[in-house]
């Protein structure tokens, strides 16, 4: 563990002396450029002179967060489009569900009206209901209506 720490510290204390450092440049005897952190021999060198990092500018910050926001927005849209959608979806699956449900009704309805003749007709509380033979074609009728209404695809 010593070892590390004497490790670390040793390459921080390098990296802060490269941080620091300058760079030479010189054309040596064979007539090669170089470059290099240490000056050469004879002595002659360019100090090159190292250019600090760009500064942001608080214009393009201000255009990026603009950006930035105009894309957040954009995203925000389209999730509410896409809530709309499914809910329009959704509303459109349970009106066919019911437009099934009213079909099945409309189709029971024809063929009890249809089968009733001069009987007697049993409402939904349980009681019997006679119909006259005008009231039972009205309800007929209606029920077809009902199954031309709902039972079409």
């Amino acid at each position: 563990m010593k070892l590390y720490i004497l490790f670390s510290g040793f390459f921080l204390a390098a990296i802060s002396l490269a941080a620091g450092a300058q760079t030479y440049r010189w054309v040596g005897e064979d007539g090669v450029t170089v470059y290099s952190q240490t000056p050469p021999p004879s002595g002659s060198a360019e100090v090159i002179k190292h250019r600090p990092a760009p500064k942001s500018n608080p214009t393009d910050t201000e255009a990026a967060n603009k950006r930035l926001n105009k894309a957040r927005q954009d995203l925000e849209d389209r999730r509410e489009d896409r809530k709309l959608a499914k809910q329009a979806q959704d509303e459109q699956q349970r009106a066919a569900a019911t437009r099934l449900q009213n079909c099945e009704v409309g189709r029971s309805n024809l063929r009890t009206l249809t089968a009733l003749g001069n009987r007697k007709l049993r409402t939904q509380d349980g009681e019997y209901l006679r119909l006259t033979e005008e009231e039972r074609q009205t309800r007929m009728e209606q029920a077809r209506k009902d199954i031309e209404d709902n039972c079409k695809q």
